[in-house]
């Protein structure tokens, strides 16, 4: 009976804990810094699922920023300004799990909340993607800018270039580069998509670890 109360016990701690978690991040929602983006020459896109949980992507198109990106990523891009690069952050060993965000591993997605552990930052380029799963934001020059110095320096560097993570998937438009900062509880792949917009200067939250965090924000 002793066990059994223990395991209650500490489900119970476990549940409040979650329920906390939660309610201090939709806590942060109603102080978040207010935009100072004044103009919309540009569009870029943040990419989700529907549900609370949903992984984020921040897109926006090569062109405007194309010898930047070049020089960031000559390898992916090969001189085409063509298209849309997507970014995205996550746990190293989450992202490289097969099934993904498809099939949660929860073992992996545990192990990386709650202890400091290797991360990612995935980097797409693609001639489409499917627009009605995202949010449209419009953005002025200067802030597109910003949003591009902000989230490069997210890059792990060595002699000033970003490193490549090789993963076992080899996929032509997709390539995985070592990231900055780990990835843990309080720093996870929605908290990089809010720090990023917010640091361009995009009205956000000071805190949006759940995509609804950073979505609510944008509408």
């Amino acid at each position: 009976m002793t066990i059994m109360i223990r395991v209650f016990q500490f489900f119970l701690l476990l549940f409040a804990i979650v329920a906390f978690y939660i309610a201090l991040a939709f806590a942060f929602s109603y102080f978040p810094k207010p935009s100072v983006c004044q103009g919309d020459a540009h569009t870029i896109y943040l990419y989700h699922n529907d549900d609370i949980f949903s992984h984020t992507e921040i897109i926006m198109k090569v062109a405007p920023l194309k010898e930047d990106f070049f020089n960031a990523f000559p390898n992916l891009l090969r001189n085409n300004p063509n298209g849309y690069i997507a970014f995205s952050y996550g746990d190293r060993d989450f992202m490289m799990d097969e099934k993904g965000f498809d099939d949660i591993n929860s073992t992996l997605a545990l192990r990386g909340l709650f202890i400091n552990t290797p991360a990612l930052i995935k980097v797409g380029h693609y001639g489409s993607f499917a627009k009605e799963r995202c949010q449209e934001i419009k953005i002025s020059k200067e802030c597109l800018r910003e949003l591009k110095s902000t989230i490069l320096d997210s890059f792990a560097k060595h002699n000033g270039a970003n490193i490549r993570y090789h993963d076992r998937y080899n996929r032509y438009f997709i390539y995985y580069y070592k990231a900055k900062e780990s990835y843990n509880l309080f720093h996870t792949c929605n908290t990089w998509t809010g720090d990023k917009l917010r640091e361009a200067g995009l009205k956000m939250s000071y805190w949006t670890p759940l995509a609804e965090n950073v979505i609510s924000q944008l509408h």
